[in-house]
C-alpha cells in the first residue's frame, strides 16, 4: 500500500514559494525536506529553495531554474517543463500554513508507518527482549513527536520585543503575581506565583504536610483564581484527595468526613461545595507512571484543555523510568527529574514535583533541610528552577524561635534555590485536622 502523500499539495506549496517567496517565512519552520514524498519535489525544496533561502538569495521562477541548472539537477527533477508546471499550480498563499501542516502530518504518518513495519518485524524476533523493544519503540515514537514541536532559533530583536510587551502587561497588574498564584501571601511575594516552564521541587521529610500543601495550592489556584490544574497522585487515591479537599473547603475535620460523623450543619456545608465542584482540578492516580506516559497524557490534556495552567506530581520518587531502563537508582531519578523539566518547558507551564528528603535531616541539630538532602540524586537540584522545603519546627520539639516567638502550629516554606528570583522563607499556619495550610495573618 502506498504511503500517504499529496502530490497536488506538494506542487501547490512549491508553486506558491516560487511565485510568492515571502510565504516561505511562514512555513520554513514547519516544512522539512521529509515532508515532500515526491523525490523531485524534495530536491527542489531541500537543495535549491532552502539553500537559496539560507543564503538570502531571491527566489522566483527564473532563479530556481538557474540554480537547478548550476547544480546539474534540472533534468533530474523533470526539466523546465516541470518547474513551469509547479508555478501553474499556484492558487494563492492564503492557506499556505494549513497546506504545510497537511504535508507535515502526512510525513509523520509515513514515519509512523515505517516504524510500525519495523516493530512488526522485531516482534517476531526471539532474540529481542520485549521490554527493551518496548522501551526503544517508545523513545522513537517520542522522537517523532518532538519533530512536531522542535522550535527554531529566535532572533534577539524578537525576544526583546516580546519582553517589552510582557513588561507592559505586568505593569498593569494590581499586584506582583505574574504566574499561577499559590494563595499564600508570603510565598507569592517571593515567587510572584509559579512561572511558566519552571520545574518546582517541593521537598520534605515524612509528616511535614507536603501533599496537603500541594493540594492546597491546587485548590487555591483552581477555586479562588479559576485556573485549571492537573495532579498526578502516585501515592494517595483520588477518593482520599477528594476528602482532603472537602475538609479544606468546608472546615469539617477530615476524620469526621472519613467516618461519617457529620452534624446537620456539616451536611449543609457539604451540600454547598459548588465552588469546588465547579473548579477544574483534574486528578490522575496511575501508580509508577513513567515520564513518557505522563507527557503523553499531558499533551492530550493540553490539547483538550488549552487553559491547563499547572501540573503537580506527588511524588517524584514513586515515578518509574520504565521496565526497560538500565541504570542505577540515582541515574533513574536523574532521568525522571530531567524529563519533568522538559515537560514543563515543552508545555510551557509550571510543574510542581514533590520529593522526599534523605535522613540526613534528622541528624542535624536544627533539623532544617538543605539542598544536599534531596534524595537519590543531585540532578534534582540541577534541573529544578525552584527548590523549596516544608519545615515544621514544632514536629521536632522546637516551640520557640531565637526571638522567643511561638512556633506552635507554624510551618515554613524555605526557598533554597530560585534560579530566576530571590530566596526567602514563607511562614504559614497549619490546620491539619482540616487538611489546610493558611496565611500566617489569617488562621483558619
Amino acid at each position: 500500500m502506498t504511503p500517504e502523500n499529496h502530490p497536488e499539495l506538494e506542487a501547490s506549496v512549491l508553486g506558491s514559494i516560487i511565485l510568492a517567496s515571502p510565504v516561505l517565512l511562514e512555513i520554513v519552520d514547519i516544512l522539512t525536506p521529509e515532508c515532500f514524498f515526491n523525490s523531485s519535489n524534495r530536491i527542489i525544496y531541500e537543495d535549491v529553495i532552502l539553500s537559496m533561502y539560507n543564503n538570502n538569495e531571491n527566489i522566483d521562477l527564473l532563479t530556481v531554474v538557474a540554480r537547478l541548472k548550476k547544480e546539474n539537477l534540472l533534468e533530474k527533477v523533470g526539466g523546465p517543463i516541470y518547474i513551469t508546471s509547479l508555478s501553474n499550480t499556484f492558487v494563492g498563499a492564503a492557506n499556505i500554513v494549513e497546506h504545510a501542516y497537511l504535508l507535515k502530518g502526512a510525513a509523520i504518518k509515513r514515519e509512523i508507518g515505517l516504524l510500525g513495519a519495523e516493530m512488526n518485524s522485531s516482534s517476531v524476533n526471539p532474540e529481542l527482549d520485549p521490554l527493551d523493544l518496548l522501551s526503544d519503540m517508545a523513545k522513537r515514537i517520542d522522537n517523532i513527536g518532538l519533530s512536531v514541536t522542535v522550535q527554531p532559533f529566535t532572533q534577539i530583536s524578537t525576544i526583546i520585543g516580546a519582553n517589552i510587551r510582557h513588561i507592559e502587561e505586568v505593569s498593569k497588574l494590581s499586584d506582583d503575581i505574574t504566574g499561577v498564584p499559590t494563595g499564600f501571601g508570603d510565598l507569592d511575594r517571593i515567587t510572584h506565583g509559579w512561572q511558566k516552564s519552571d520545574l518546582i521541587i517541593l521537598a520534605a521529610r515524612p509528616s511535614m504536610g507536603k501533599t496537603t500543601l500541594a493540594l492546597n495550592m491546587a485548590e487555591n489556584a483552581a477555586v479562588e483564581y479559576g485556573y485549571t490544574v492537573a495532579m498526578f497522585s502516585l501515592e494517595m487515591s483520588k477518593e482520599q484527595l477528594g476528602m482532603k479537599l472537602m475538609s479544606s473547603q468546608t472546615g469539617i475535620p477530615l476524620n469526621n468526613i472519613k467516618y461519617g460523623r457529620m452534624s446537620q450543619s456539616d451536611w449543609d456545608k457539604v451540600n454547598d461545595l459548588t465552588p469546588l465542584i465547579n473548579s477544574n482540578i483534574l486528578i490522575d492516580e496511575q501508580g509508577a507512571i513513567t515520564p513518557f506516559e505522563m507527557k503523553t497524557k499531558l499533551r492530550k490534556l493540553k490539547h483538550d484543555n488549552p487553559e491547563l495552567a499547572m501540573v503537580i506530581v506527588d511524588y517524584l520518587q514513586l515515578m518509574s523510568a520504565g521496565k526497560g531502563f538500565k541504570g542505577s537508582r540515582e541515574q533513574e531519578i536523574s532521568y525522571i527529574s530531567r524529563s519533568l523539566k522538559l515537560i514543563a518547558k515543552e508545555l510551557n507551564l509550571p510543574v510542581i514535583a514533590l520529593s522526599q528528603l534523605s535522613r540526613a535531616v534528622e541528624s542535624r541539630g536544627d533539623k532544617k533541610p538543605q539542598l544536599s538532602d534531596l534524595r537519590d540524586s543531585g540532578a534534582i537540584e540541577q534541573d529544578a528552577d525552584i527548590v523549596s522545603f516544608v519545615y515544621r519546627p514544632e514536629y521536632y520539639g522546637f516551640t520557640k524561635d531565637a526571638d522567643e516567638q511561638d512556633l506552635t502550629g507554624k510551618a515554613q516554606v524555605l526557598i533554597a534555590k530560585n534560579r530566576n528570583g530571590t530566596l526567602g522563607d514563607a511562614v504559614l499556619n497549619t490546620a491539619f485536622e482540616v487538611s489546610r495550610f493558611e496565611n500566617e495573618e489569617k488562621p483558619f
